[in-house]
């Protein structure tokens, strides 16, 4: 039998058991929602689905050239962080992948279905699951390294000193280096893996317009290497027109918000530290949550199914490996829902 690999975002099952739809803080989306354009280019875009989408996604490309700064010849776009996580997966082909744990489950299942074994770099608590240098003799032996930054569920942030270490030995080791950044527009402490790409051929970045432009929808992200032969690898490795039309046009209406990034971190920087400081309150442990997010550990067990009950879907944690009963982690949403969530932890704590 099969794994399930558990997500947040799922309100459709909470809808069909309750019959009303949830305040979804399980799936870590921007509380401002899409840029403003978005709604009108995706109604423009109607139009142009009687052809087939542009499978070089050609001006889509030259947007996020410009909006990360990097050679048009390093992008890659297709359907969400995930769908180019299997055709990276597909398309190299590692005998033998490193994680962390805790991490996002989505990369064990990519590299099992691409018939890779997997081993795990665990994270200790006593560090606050901080990735430290311990990792650095763990990665000899493996073809791939994947990890997140800010990573997920924990929200830390890898400091440069260490990324260029482990740039450094995984291509010492003949080893890939994937650096999942679909958080990294949450905050300006975090450095981007992408200024290793000029110099380092076996680094790939990854990243989505599903979390900082709320468009998990539309399934669209892109990737970032200066190794060719990497991307002929994964453009051979899956569907020829990977990115619709209407998803297209929308992300490159997106992009042209210059102001969208900051006026959202401005806005999630207060949001969080409201939940930080109430739920510190309320007696819960917090880790990271350095991103658009809050991971905590809980003495009640059932935080999930009590908060369910009133209304408010979060992520409980303990299917994560390295990681059990007690962990949680919430969104950053509008101040009226942060608030109301608040409300109803306090609620659930009152009563034991």
């Amino acid at each position: 039998m099969s794994k399930i690999y558990r997500h947040g975002g799922n309100v459709y099952e909470y809808e069909r058991n309750t019959g009303f739809r949830p305040v979804d803080f399980s799936a870590n989306i921007n509380p401002l929602g899409m840029p403003d354009g978005a709604a009108e280019a995706y109604a423009d875009a109607f139009a142009g689905c009687v052809n087939y989408p542009d499978p070089a996604c050609s001006s889509l490309k030259e947007a996020v050239a410009y909006y990360e700064n990097v050679p048009l010849s390093y992008l890659m776009c297709g359907c969400g962080a995930d769908g180019l996580l299997f055709r990276i997966c597909y398309g190299l082909k590692p005998k033998k992948a490193i994680l962390t744990a805790p991490s996002f489950t989505e990369y064990e299942k990519a590299l099992r279905a691409a018939g890779s074994a997997v081993d795990y770099h665990f994270l200790s608590e006593r560090d606050g699951f901080c990735l430290t240098e311990n990792i650095l003799s763990d990665i000899p032996g493996h073809d791939i390294f994947i990890m997140a930054n800010p990573d997920n569920p924990v929200g830390n942030i890898a400091e440069r000193g260490l990324l260029e270490k482990i740039v450094s030995v995984c291509r010492r080791e003949n080893c890939v280096f994937l650096a999942d950044e679909c958080f990294i527009d949450f905050t300006e402490k975090a450095c981007s893996s992408k200024i290793f790409l000029k110099d380092f051929s076996n680094v790939i970045v990854l990243k989505a317009f599903t979390k900082m432009f709320a468009m998990p929808g539309l399934r669209l992200g892109y990737l970032m290497t200066a190794n060719e032969d990497f991307t002929g690898l994964f453009e051979a490795a899956g569907q020829h027109w990977s990115v619709s039309y209407p998803a297209a046009v929308c992300g490159e209406a997106v992009l042209r918000d210059k102001d969208f990034p900051e006026k959202t971190r401005k806005y999630v920087a207060d949001q969080s530290a409201f939940l930080k400081r109430a739920l510190a309150s309320s007696g819960f442990k917090i880790y990271g949550s350095e991103a658009n997010f809050i991971f905590f550990r809980s003495s009640i067990y059932d935080l999930d199914k009590r908060l369910e009950k009133e209304g408010f879907m979060i992520r409980e944690c303990s299917d994560y490996k390295g990681l059990g009963p007690g962990f949680y982690r919430i969104a950053v949403k509008t101040a009226s829902d942060n608030a109301a969530l608040i409300e109803a932890v306090e609620r659930c704590v009152k009563h034991g």
